[in-house]
């Protein structure tokens, strides 16, 4: 299964090795073991889309090594727009910068998703509905577009268990088409 959650990060460029920039890497020994190397680079650029473009290319050839690629996964997950809050009611992230990395992230994420499937035609996917797509105000680790109420990490798991169900049946067609 392929997810794609990890690109909301930004990128350090490394001696020309990629990573994102998550808290693990902020930690003191990472930046002192690779001080000034790890230069941090925007995301959303032409260069990084090449990049990323090639990669997948890449990808995709060794995958086809390994797996069918029919048995290739991809959860299209997105960033929540809205927070579901806990009276029922529902709102918008309250900075508008956040509202615009949502977009802007939202965006990116579907120009991967339409670039993954051009590439791997074959593979399978999965998404949440839109009803379910909400941010959690009460999320255990923090308030953030990618920190889903419950039903958006059920749903998922649900479209998968049916995959492999599916599967297991002689026969059997996937039900679940994205």
């Amino acid at each position: 299964m392929v997810d794609f959650i990890d690109e909301r990060f930004s990128l350090l460029d490394i001696e020309g090795t990629r990573v994102s920039d998550f808290w693990a890497i902020r930690w003191p020994k990472f930046r002192e073991y690779f001080g000034d190397r790890a230069v941090l680079q925007e995301r959303i650029t032409d260069k990084t889309l090449a990049d990323w473009t090639a990669g997948l290319e890449y990808f995709a050839e060794q995958v086809r090594l390994r797996f069918r690629a029919d048995r290739i996964i991809l959860h299209r997950a997105r960033w929540s727009e809205l927070l579901l809050m806990p009276d029922g009611t529902t709102q918008y992230f309250k900075s508008s910068n956040v509202r615009r990395q949502i977009f802007q992230l939202n965006v990116l994420l579907d120009v991967y998703f339409d670039l993954f499937a051009r590439t791997l035609p074959e593979a399978r996917m999965i998404e949440v509905d839109r009803q379910f797509l909400y941010g959690d105000p009460n999320h255990r680790w923090s308030i953030e577009p990618y920190h889903d109420i419950g039903d958006c990490y059920r749903e998922p798991r649900s479209q998968l268990r049916r995959l492999v169900d599916g599967d297991r049946k002689p026969g059997a067609a996937c039900a679940v088409v994205a």
